[in-house]
């Protein structure tokens, strides 16, 4: 059992001058500061006092053509420009869910119509090459986390730290009970159609959504989503994810829902 002993010194004045000492009597030395986070990268596990130096990363793989992105970390960076400056000379166009974008004109500067990046949305990003985007911050994106959504077409983020992801239907769990969501889709063209929209089963070739992915999502009306860390493994590691569309469905929707994209 470990007995801690608080000390104090002053010189002068009390409260400019006043230290505080931890001490850790099971290994007869001051107890040590440092993360505490054991997601943290830096994590240490030999430490007492949290220091509040813990530093997240997010490793996101991009390819070539047409993909969507989020983000499970709160960037250093406040514009989205400059969290993605490590891989802009592969960028072609970004694109948010509102239509704003960053794009490179006709005399090779960026313009940046989209400013701040935000924690609740998934971004249209158009690569030249694969490539991996690292983001780091000092915190992740607190669960739950509640994102608004807007009667019609949306772009959503997904930021669990699960790496295994979740069930697409245990995600959108609320949203099915209120028959709030139309459809969704992947970056991949792999859609979610419910089974009361379809008139018989559900049409589900999503099945897991990932973190760092962003998600084309329609809903009937305004309704919020709330993302939170999934409490069971719902991903079986003997199913296999078919990422082509090779089988072909009837569109039940107006409009091209991935305007951009086609």
């Amino acid at each position: 059992q470990q007995t801690y002993l608080l000390e104090s010194s002053s010189d002068i004045d009390l409260w400019d001058f006043l230290q505080f000492f931890l001490y850790d009597s099971a290994t007869n030395s001051d107890a040590s500061y440092g993360c505490m986070n054991s997601l943290a990268d830096n994590y240490n596990p030999d430490a007492l006092i949290d220091d509040g130096s813990c530093q997240f990363s997010q490793s996101i793989n991009l390819n070539e053509g047409w993909n969507m992105l989020s983000f499970n970390v709160t960037p250093n960076d406040g514009l989205l420009l400059d969290v993605l400056s490590p891989i802009l000379d592969d960028v072609l166009l970004v694109i948010d869910e509102t239509g704003y974008a960053i794009f490179e004109n006709q005399n090779g500067a960026q313009v940046d119509n989209i400013g701040n990046w935000s924690g609740s949305e998934g971004y249209l990003i158009k690569m030249s090459n694969n490539v991996n985007l690292n983001v780091s911050g000092n915190s992740q994106i607190t669960l739950p986390y509640t994102i608004n959504l807007t009667s019609g077409w949306n772009i959503i983020s997904f930021p669990i730290q699960s790496i295994d992801g979740d069930d697409v239907e245990n995600v959108l769990s609320d949203l099915l009970t209120s028959q709030s969501i139309y459809t969704m889709f992947d970056e991949l063209g792999n859609i979610y159609i419910p089974d009361y929209i379809t008139g018989g089963n559900a049409q589900n070739s999503i099945q897991i959504m990932y973190p760092g992915e962003g998600y084309y999502l329609k809903v009937n009306n305004d309704v919020n989503l709330i993302i939170d860390e999934p409490n069971n493994l719902l991903h079986n590691n003997n199913f296999s994810l078919n990422q082509s569309r090779t089988n072909h469905f009837v569109p039940i929707w107006d409009g091209n829902p991935f305007f951009p994209m086609t």
